[in-house]
């Protein structure tokens, strides 16, 4: 099962175009990534998926992210997750170039309000 799991990594990566990720230490406090792509979202939309960069450091440690509905917001949020879930299990990611940083933990908040 895990050859299974390494080849299936192996053969994402090839197919879709992923690059491998430099992994820092944590006290580094970094996540740079650059054209980062959501791997799924990118696979089922009709359209050509646009790329996002991420910078998050110890001077830049949140960002807002504000926008009318069906922007991207939450797309983008997860992508920034995933990616980084991706990284720690040893898989390449669907970026341009990227630094992540060993983190023990991933928190986001996705705040909807219906009326």
């Amino acid at each position: 099962s895990e050859l299974d799991c390494i080849l299936a990594f192996a053969n994402c990566a090839f197919d879709l175009n992923f690059v491998r990720p430099r992994m820092l230490e944590a006290t580094e406090n970094r996540i740079h990534i650059k054209e980062g792509r959501h791997p799924l979202q990118e696979i089922i939309t009709e359209k050509q998926f646009i790329p996002n960069d991420v910078c998050l450091n110890q001077d830049e440690r949140v960002n807002v992210i504000t926008g009318p509905n069906f922007s991207g917001k939450s797309c983008y949020l997860r992508q920034v997750g995933v990616l980084v879930y991706m990284a720690h299990i040893g898989s390449f990611i669907p970026c341009k170039e990227a630094e992540i940083s060993l983190v023990d933990q991933i928190c986001a908040r996705i705040s909807t309000v219906e009326t």
